[in-house]
């Protein structure tokens, strides 16, 4: 028998247009939000940069993370103790589908915590499914843990 994974939780929000990520600062204020922990990659950061609001602008608390790299046990808790520790309102995660996966695990590791998700790539469903995708530090996949909470947000930057 074959077996297949089926989820249906999706973004509350989602916003897919130029300029989406400026979304982010109205989309906090709503939240009341006054800490955020964002977690991203060195590459999908770079990239992103010159979309990315002024979040310093605000009277928000940034909690800055670089991704290790893979979504595994390990970075997980790193990312959710950081996370309980600082007392994080909410975790955004910015780059491909191991980030955003590992930004969901994270925040539902922390008390499930609101998250938002924003991918830097159009090529995986990372930023839409409830499940992540779990590796061991050098890479070899070893399986999947489905969530029962989605993002509050999802912004898809388009140019």
């Amino acid at each position: 028998m074959a077996y297949h994974v089926m989820t249906r939780i999706g973004p509350q929000q989602y916003v897919s247009e130029q300029g989406a990520y400026g979304y982010l600062i109205d989309f906090l204020k709503s939240c009341s939000a006054t800490r955020v922990l964002f977690l991203h990659g060195t590459k999908s950061l770079k990239k992103a940069l010159r979309y990315l609001p002024r979040v310093n602008e605000l009277d928000i608390d940034v909690v800055d993370r670089t991704f290790s790299g893979e979504c595994s046990y390990q970075e997980v808790d790193r990312v959710a103790q950081d996370a309980k520790e600082k007392h994080v309102d909410v975790i955004i995660g910015l780059g491909g589908g191991k980030v955003l996966d590992t930004a969901k695990a994270a925040a539902s590791q922390a008390g499930r915590v609101p998250f938002v998700l924003m991918p830097t790539m159009a090529s995986n469903c990372a930023a839409w499914s409830a499940l992540s995708v779990f590796y061991k530090e050098d890479g070899r996949c070893v399986g999947h843990r489905i969530f029962r909470i989605n993002p509050i947000l999802c912004c898809s930057n388009r140019e």
